[in-house]
């Protein structure tokens, strides 16, 4: 479970929620909310926290176990009663920006059915676009975009990304030496330099639902 995990790496690291809230811009009370289940932190906040507390996003979410519905308290996608079925529920997590850097709140909107098949085992989350940046790739205000949970992906792809301390956007990411270049699809939008080091993937764009529910 997410809060649980927390709570157990932060005391393994030996750090208090005081502490743990000033490596990552929160209060001590919101970590507390964190660890109980009360509060459940945004993309970027629970990228911040896994840096601090120096595990992967999979060991922080539970995510290696491959389960897929997000619960209230508990694993970022917690064991379903339907494992065994052919349809996972995957859960629509809040708003991405393809347009200006956006909060991707990580509230739970709904849940839409997939077959596993089509996930490969993996974890996936559902974010709903805001914004036109990346309408060059079909990707319009509106859409829910289908994630998958993974720390890298290749040149050219589109990922949801953190530059820095900012909020998760979703753009085409390209790595050069000196940077790392997050690429619209709209030419209204200019591209985005980030220095290497700054950036956090969050995931993998694997595809698209339109806003009336279509598939890619």
């Amino acid at each position: 479970m997410l809060c649980m995990n927390i709570k157990k790496f932060r005391e393994r690291k030996g750090l208090t929620q005081e502490e743990l809230g000033r490596l990552v811009g929160k209060e001590k009370s919101t970590i507390g909310c964190y660890e109980t289940g009360a509060r459940a932190p945004r993309v970027e906040t629970l990228a911040l926290i896994a840096k601090a507390l120096a595990v992967s996003m999979d060991e922080l979410t539970g995510l290696s176990k491959g389960d897929y519905v997000l619960e209230n308290c508990g694993a970022y996608f917690a064991e379903s009663s339907m494992r065994d079925t052919a349809v996972a529920y995957i859960p629509v997590l809040g708003t991405i920006s393809a347009g200006l850097p956006l909060t991707a709140e990580q509230h739970i909107l709904d849940y839409r059915p997939m077959r596993r098949e089509k996930l490969k085992d993996a974890p996936h989350f559902f974010l709903r676009v805001k914004g036109d940046s990346m309408s060059g790739d079909g990707i319009l205000d509106g859409d829910l975009v289908l994630v998958r949970l993974q720390p890298e992906v290749e040149n050219g792809e589109i990922a949801v990304v953190m530059c820095g301390n900012d909020e998760a956007t979703l753009k085409r990411v390209y790595k050069y030496i000196d940077q790392v270049l997050l690429q619209p699809s709209n030419p209204r939008y200019p591209p985005r330099p980030c220095p290497p080091g700054d950036v956090r993937i969050i995931g993998k764009y694997t595809g698209h639902l339109e806003r009336n529910g279509a598939a890619d």
